[in-house]
């Protein structure tokens, strides 16, 4: 799977609002980054802690550390861009807060705004989920397999992960299995 395409699509089709359910928040910032790039387009950040900024610049749009005041800053721009809005979760009950979300988005068609939720949990409200989304990102399988090495073959974490259970170990014994294939070009012998 190939997530800067695959995103890059989900980002063309046009869809206002984007959610991006995962614990791996810097690995979806920088491959959002590298779209935005990519594409020239605008991209923004927005946390609680630090407020919205363009990515890659230090100023902040001052008074946007509040969410509201952060959507209220997106819908007035005239700004095309991709404006990342993180753990943002906590905010989607607030009645305000959807509909300032929805016209944003319903205003997408004048000003090409999207926004992209990235959270360890997200479930947006009804009313946005038809305008709205859901994008994984595949497995960092070269993560797993240094997990690995360091676990001694078994993923770290992994419940009732065991010594030479994991996807390493099975891919390695899967190359000695009788019948199979071998470096070379040769079948491992059967028994």
């Amino acid at each position: 799977m190939n997530d800067a395409r695959d995103l890059t699509v989900v980002l063309r089709s046009r869809f206002p609002l984007v959610a991006i359910e995962t614990h791996e928040e810097a690995r979806a910032t920088d491959l959002l980054e590298r779209i935005c790039n990519l594409e020239e387009w605008a991209f923004f950040t927005w946390s609680v802690t630090a407020g919205l900024r363009r990515h890659g610049y230090s100023e902040i749009v001052p008074s946007t550390a509040d969410f509201g005041a952060a959507l209220r800053h997106i819908e007035k721009t005239q700004q095309n861009g991709i404006y990342l809005l993180l753990d943002a979760h906590p905010f989607l009950e607030d009645p305000v807060i959807r509909r300032l979300i929805r016209e944003i988005a319903l205003g997408y068609h004048k000003t090409a705004r999207t926004l992209v939720f990235v959270s360890p949990q997200i479930e947006l409200p009804t009313e946005l989920t038809r305008l709205a989304a859901r994008f994984t990102l595949s497995l960092d399988v070269v993560a797993v397999f240094r997990a690995e090495i360091r676990g001694g073959g078994r993923v770290v974490g992994a419940p009732g992960g065991k010594q030479g259970d994991g996807p390493a170990a099975r891919l390695q014994s899967s190359r000695a299995a009788p019948g199979r294939p071998q470096p070379g070009g040769r079948a491992a012998p059967c028994a």
